[in-house]
Protein backbone atom coordinates (compact mmCIF):
# COMPACT_ATOMS: atom_id res chain seq x y z
CA UNK A 1 0.00 0.00 0.00
CA UNK A 2 1.14 3.65 -1.15
CA UNK A 3 1.52 6.64 0.63
CA UNK A 4 -1.79 8.72 0.34
CA UNK A 5 -3.34 11.87 1.04
CA UNK A 6 -6.81 11.94 2.19
CA UNK A 7 -8.99 14.90 2.56
CA UNK A 8 -12.48 16.02 2.70
CA UNK A 9 -15.41 18.48 2.50
CA UNK A 10 -14.54 20.59 0.00
CA UNK A 11 -17.86 22.41 0.04
CA UNK A 12 -17.25 23.67 -3.95
CA UNK A 13 -19.49 26.37 -4.52
CA UNK A 14 -19.48 30.21 -6.07
CA UNK A 15 -19.03 32.08 -2.66
CA UNK A 16 -20.69 35.56 -2.09
CA UNK A 17 -17.61 37.15 -0.93
CA UNK A 18 -16.39 40.71 -0.95
CA UNK A 19 -13.34 39.98 -2.88
CA UNK A 20 -13.53 38.42 -6.51
CA UNK A 21 -10.53 37.97 -8.75
CA UNK A 22 -10.40 39.95 -11.79
CA UNK A 23 -12.14 37.24 -13.82
CA UNK A 24 -15.13 37.09 -11.40
CA UNK A 25 -14.62 33.96 -9.33
CA UNK A 26 -15.05 34.43 -5.55
CA UNK A 27 -11.69 34.85 -3.48
CA UNK A 28 -13.12 31.68 -1.24
CA UNK A 29 -13.28 29.38 -3.95
CA UNK A 30 -9.85 30.20 -4.94
CA UNK A 31 -8.61 29.96 -1.93
CA UNK A 32 -10.09 26.37 -1.73
CA UNK A 33 -8.56 25.40 -5.24
CA UNK A 34 -5.04 26.94 -4.15
CA UNK A 35 -4.74 24.60 -1.53
CA UNK A 36 -6.13 21.68 -3.04
CA UNK A 37 -3.17 22.77 -5.59
CA UNK A 38 -0.98 23.02 -2.82
CA UNK A 39 -2.16 19.10 -1.59
CA UNK A 40 -1.40 18.04 -5.31
CA UNK A 41 2.17 19.86 -5.64
CA UNK A 42 2.91 18.36 -2.06
CA UNK A 43 1.63 14.98 -3.35
CA UNK A 44 4.66 15.14 -6.64
CA UNK A 45 7.03 16.26 -4.48
CA UNK A 46 6.64 13.45 -1.90
CA UNK A 47 5.81 10.81 -4.29
CA UNK A 48 2.15 10.49 -3.53
CA UNK A 49 0.54 9.08 -6.41
CA UNK A 50 -3.22 9.43 -4.58
CA UNK A 51 -5.29 11.81 -3.46
CA UNK A 52 -8.88 10.53 -1.83
CA UNK A 53 -11.64 13.23 -0.90
CA UNK A 54 -13.75 11.92 1.75
CA UNK A 55 -17.22 13.29 0.71
CA UNK A 56 -18.93 16.65 -0.15
CA UNK A 57 -16.91 18.23 -3.07
CA UNK A 58 -20.14 19.70 -3.16
CA UNK A 59 -21.30 22.35 -1.06
CA UNK A 60 -25.38 22.94 -1.35
CA UNK A 61 -27.36 19.51 -2.23
CA UNK A 62 -29.02 19.92 -5.56
CA UNK A 63 -27.57 22.62 -6.48
CA UNK A 64 -23.82 22.63 -8.70
CA UNK A 65 -21.71 25.72 -9.06
CA UNK A 66 -20.58 25.20 -12.88
CA UNK A 67 -17.92 27.53 -12.09
CA UNK A 68 -16.95 25.83 -9.17
CA UNK A 69 -17.00 21.83 -10.66
CA UNK A 70 -15.38 23.39 -14.10
CA UNK A 71 -12.46 25.13 -12.21
CA UNK A 72 -11.71 21.99 -9.72
CA UNK A 73 -11.79 19.72 -13.42
CA UNK A 74 -9.47 21.94 -14.79
CA UNK A 75 -7.32 21.83 -11.60
CA UNK A 76 -7.68 18.00 -11.81
CA UNK A 77 -6.15 17.82 -15.29
CA UNK A 78 -3.23 19.11 -14.52
CA UNK A 79 -2.01 16.34 -12.64
CA UNK A 80 -2.70 13.11 -14.87
CA UNK A 81 0.14 11.60 -12.08
CA UNK A 82 -2.09 11.62 -9.73
CA UNK A 83 -4.93 9.08 -8.71
CA UNK A 84 -8.21 11.08 -7.32
CA UNK A 85 -10.68 8.83 -5.51
CA UNK A 86 -13.83 10.75 -4.30
CA UNK A 87 -16.74 9.42 -1.81
CA UNK A 88 -19.69 10.35 -2.20
CA UNK A 89 -20.72 12.52 0.88
CA UNK A 90 -24.18 13.70 2.24
CA UNK A 91 -23.79 17.07 0.16
CA UNK A 92 -23.02 15.65 -2.87
CA UNK A 93 -26.43 14.13 -3.07
CA UNK A 94 -29.54 15.93 -4.84
CA UNK A 95 -32.50 15.65 -2.54
CA UNK A 96 -35.19 13.24 -2.40
CA UNK A 97 -34.93 9.84 -4.88
CA UNK A 98 -32.04 8.52 -1.40
CA UNK A 99 -29.97 6.85 -3.92
CA UNK A 100 -26.28 7.56 -4.72
CA UNK A 101 -26.49 7.73 -8.48
CA UNK A 102 -27.46 11.32 -8.41
CA UNK A 103 -24.43 12.49 -6.60
CA UNK A 104 -22.40 15.78 -7.83
CA UNK A 105 -19.08 13.66 -7.88
CA UNK A 106 -20.48 12.45 -11.22
CA UNK A 107 -19.79 15.70 -12.50
CA UNK A 108 -15.64 14.74 -12.21
CA UNK A 109 -15.67 11.77 -14.41
CA UNK A 110 -13.97 11.86 -17.52
CA UNK A 111 -10.06 12.08 -16.85
CA UNK A 112 -8.30 8.63 -16.39
CA UNK A 113 -6.92 9.43 -12.73
CA UNK A 114 -10.88 10.48 -11.64
CA UNK A 115 -12.48 7.40 -9.46
CA UNK A 116 -15.80 8.03 -8.08
CA UNK A 117 -17.54 6.11 -5.01
CA UNK A 118 -20.98 5.72 -4.69
CA UNK A 119 -21.34 2.47 -3.26
CA UNK A 120 -18.83 0.81 -0.89
CA UNK A 121 -15.52 -0.50 -2.32
CA UNK A 122 -12.48 -2.48 -0.83
CA UNK A 123 -9.23 -1.78 -2.15
CA UNK A 124 -5.38 -2.49 -0.90
CA UNK A 125 -7.23 -3.40 2.29
CA UNK A 126 -8.72 0.04 2.49
CA UNK A 127 -12.60 -0.44 3.08
CA UNK A 128 -14.19 2.75 1.28
CA UNK A 129 -18.06 3.43 2.25
CA UNK A 130 -20.04 6.43 1.05
CA UNK A 131 -22.20 7.98 2.74
CA UNK A 132 -25.79 7.07 2.60
CA UNK A 133 -28.95 5.87 3.95
CA UNK A 134 -27.57 2.26 4.12
CA UNK A 135 -24.29 3.22 5.42
CA UNK A 136 -24.14 1.82 8.86
CA UNK A 137 -25.21 -1.64 7.25
CA UNK A 138 -22.61 -1.45 5.03
CA UNK A 139 -20.23 -0.85 7.41
CA UNK A 140 -21.25 -3.11 9.72
CA UNK A 141 -21.61 -5.93 6.99
CA UNK A 142 -18.14 -4.92 5.57
CA UNK A 143 -15.37 -7.83 6.07
CA UNK A 144 -12.53 -5.96 8.09
CA UNK A 145 -9.91 -4.82 6.96
CA UNK A 146 -6.65 -2.07 8.29
CA UNK A 147 -8.70 1.11 7.45
CA UNK A 148 -12.14 2.42 6.79
CA UNK A 149 -12.55 5.53 5.20
CA UNK A 150 -16.03 7.07 5.50
CA UNK A 151 -18.37 10.35 4.79
CA UNK A 152 -19.86 10.14 8.46
CA UNK A 153 -20.65 12.70 11.28
CA UNK A 154 -19.69 10.99 14.72
CA UNK A 155 -22.21 9.73 17.50
CA UNK A 156 -22.66 11.86 20.43
CA UNK A 157 -19.96 14.24 19.15
CA UNK A 158 -20.22 18.12 19.99
CA UNK A 159 -19.31 20.80 17.31
CA UNK A 160 -17.89 24.14 18.06
CA UNK A 161 -21.39 25.74 17.51
CA UNK A 162 -22.82 23.50 19.96
CA UNK A 163 -24.97 20.72 18.19
CA UNK A 164 -24.83 17.48 18.89
CA UNK A 165 -24.29 14.95 16.56
CA UNK A 166 -25.85 10.97 16.63
CA UNK A 167 -25.73 8.51 14.58
CA UNK A 168 -28.57 6.24 14.37
CA UNK A 169 -27.25 2.70 14.96
CA UNK A 170 -28.97 -0.61 14.77
CA UNK A 171 -29.35 -2.41 18.18
CA UNK A 172 -27.22 -5.10 17.38
CA UNK A 173 -23.96 -2.99 16.82
CA UNK A 174 -24.12 -2.39 20.57
CA UNK A 175 -23.36 -5.82 21.85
Amino acid sequence: MGKRIITADLHLKNWSDKEYTEEGTPLRLMEILSVFNSMCEYAIKNEIDNIIVAGDINDTKSIVHVQAFSLFKKLLENYPGIHFDFIHGNHDAATGGGTNDKSAINLLTGPENVHIMLEPEVRDNITFVPWSKQMVDWIVDADPTDILITHVGLSDATLSSGISIRIMCRSTDLN
